[in-house]
């Protein structure tokens, strides 16, 4: 598969980054220089207001500003800390809702034409189905979202480092930028990836063999640091079957 890096971006603190001189024997010593990748992980309880669960849970009341404030700091510190892309690893909102999108796109509204950035789809992002009470509700449960209302392929397609997608949507799509003189591509799947998407981004690594690249998924490891074997409410493949079928579509 090339120089694939399956560095799938799962649990990781907020303040993550690559800030390191990465080795890429292209590069000689004296060019290379740190740069930031940023990884923002679930920001869904910043905008539950469907069921406003967290608020309730924490009661710390509306919690939106809190997304707006890490946008914030990303703005200040793409200077000083060179960053050169931010990563999103899904469950952007908690329930599919308008009004939660809304809080997520006025978020990320602040990094367009600033800090170049891609999202990932987590469950609560897709698939709501409220309880008959319509008190609580059940995520994941297929694949209907409306996250490419806010996050139209148009909103990135102009861009220099969108390098293309699945299909018309931004479920699953690539990123290319060249930080300090090296080659990065970042592939964002979307949840529990399907067979034929694996595929797609086999091809992908294939086509760009001198790009050091960064796997972006929501479901591939448990709080013990071990892959997901379960079966989502969906097709597609958990962490424990990610990596094999990747690997076997590559044969």
């Amino acid at each position: 598969m090339g120089k694939l890096i399956f560095l799938l971006l799962i649990g990781v603190v907020f303040s993550g980054c690559i800030n390191r001189p990465v080795k890429n024997t292209s590069l000689s010593p004296e060019i290379a220089s740190p740069f930031t990748v940023v990884v923002l992980p679930d920001t869904q309880c910043y905008c539950d207001v469907r069921f406003a669960d967290s608020a309730e849970k924490w009661g710390n009341g509306d919690l939106r500003q809190y997304f707006y404030d890490q946008i914030d700091w990303i703005l200040e510190s793409s200077k000083p800390l060179n960053t050169a892309f931010v990563v999103h690893e899904g469950d952007i909102v908690q329930a599919d809702d308008p009004r939660e999108w809304e809080i997520a796109n006025k978020a990320f509204s602040r990094l367009d034409g600033h800090v170049p950035y891609c999202l990932s789809l987590g469950n609560h992002d897709m698939g709501i189905v409220p309880s008959s009470d319509g008190r609580s509700y059940k995520s994941g449960m297929n694949r209907q979202t409306r996250f490419d209302d806010y996050f139209p392929q148009s909103r990135f397609s102009s861009e220099s480092w969108f390098g293309g997608s699945y299909d018309d949507t931004m479920a699953n799509a690539y990123y290319k930028f060249t930080p300090s003189g090296v080659n990065m591509l970042v592939i964002s799947l979307e949840y529990h990836p399907r067979d034929e998407v694996l595929e797609w981004a086999n091809e992908v690594c294939q086509e760009n063999l001198d790009y050091e690249v960064i796997v972006l998924t929501h479901r591939y490891l448990s709080r013990d640091n071990t892959r997901i074997s379960t079966d989502a409410k969906m097709e597609g493949n958990a962490g424990d079957c990610l990596l094999y079928t990747s690997d076997a579509a590559d044969e």
